[in-house]
């Protein structure tokens, strides 16, 4: 029944500071390691006076907790839950399918029975009862038969935020927000490139070129939405480059994706490793490698 009021920056799946209904009262948690495992040293300092007043403050009702920000995971239709009459079917709340579809833990999620925003409303099928499949729907933590099975037999014995019961009538939308971190976007394979096919080296003006900077040269975009692989079919982060009067990088683990020497600076610099590029015309016979392109924006 706790409401979580802040994570730690550094550590997202740690909570920082929750609240919740204590008696006639509240009850606050308090994450923070100075403060509750040596609460004498913390109170010495600023810092450690101010948290604890915060928490006081927060415990008393004297100051609201901040809106934990949400993130759109994704939607699901309520009939597209399990079939009713299988064994062992169960109940689900609106965040207990939510964790369901899109993986997580069920107190992360809030649903909404409209696109763009977050109600705290969900639809629901019931057994011989289609009324929450529209209009407000239920509250999206509630479930009958809560975590019981849902075949009982009675109309109105239980209902279900994913179920496949009166799959033609009750097809409406659930949208799900979590609390937890968003997911990193996707990545997609757009090609490769060999690291010896940029410009020649001598050339006038040539600077050195990080992977995910020659990946938007050969296949267009912003750099900053590439990553670089050295191994087909994968991303690890690394990539292939040449070096003045330096092959090093051009095998093994090579260097990471968003490397080069100097930095957006020319390459004909004069001495050995002074400088690196994932995509220049060098040592053409050994630096013959291929480096693997992948991006989020497309």
């Amino acid at each position: 029944g706790a409401t979580l009021v802040a994570r730690h920056a550094d550590y997202a799946d740690s909570v920082a500071l929750a609240e919740w209904a204590y008696g006639a009262g509240r009850g606050v948690y308090v994450g923070f390691h100075y403060m509750t495992s040596d609460t004498v040293s913390a109170i010495s300092y600023q810092w450690g006076r101010d948290l604890m007043l915060n928490a006081v403050q927060l415990a008393g009702g004297c100051v609201s907790p901040p809106p934990v920000p949400l993130s759109f995971v994704g939607s699901y239709p309520v009939n597209s839950g399990p079939r009713y009459f299988d064994p062992g079917v169960v109940s689900y709340s609106c965040r207990e399918a939510c964790a369901l579809v899109f993986g997580g833990v069920s107190e992360t999620y809030r649903c909404s029975t409209v696109e763009g925003e977050v109600n705290g409303r969900a639809f629901a099928d019931g057994w011989g009862d289609t009324q929450y499949c529209q209009g407000e729907g239920v509250a999206d933590d509630f479930s009958q038969q809560a975590g019981g099975l849902y075949n009982c037999g009675a109309e109105g014995c239980s209902y279900s935020a994913y179920v496949s019961d009166h799959a033609d009538v009750c097809a409406a939308t659930n949208y799900c927000w979590t609390t937890a971190p968003p997911p990193p976007p996707p990545l997609n394979f757009v090609g490769s490139y060999l690291v010896n096919s940029g410009p020649q080296w001598s050339g006038p003006g040539v600077v050195s070129y990080t992977c995910r900077e020659a990946c938007s040269l050969v296949f267009g975009g912003n750099s900053d939405d590439y990553r670089c692989s050295t191994v087909e079919g994968e991303v690890n982060g690394r990539a292939f480059a040449d070096g003045w009067g330096d092959t090093q990088y051009c095998q093994g683990e090579g260097v990471a994706d968003d490397f080069s020497q100097p930095a957006g600076g020319l390459y004909n610099c004069g001495a050995d490793g002074c400088s690196y590029s994932a995509y220049v015309s060098d040592h053409v016979d050994v630096c013959a490698a291929t480096n693997y392109c992948w991006t989020i924006g497309r």
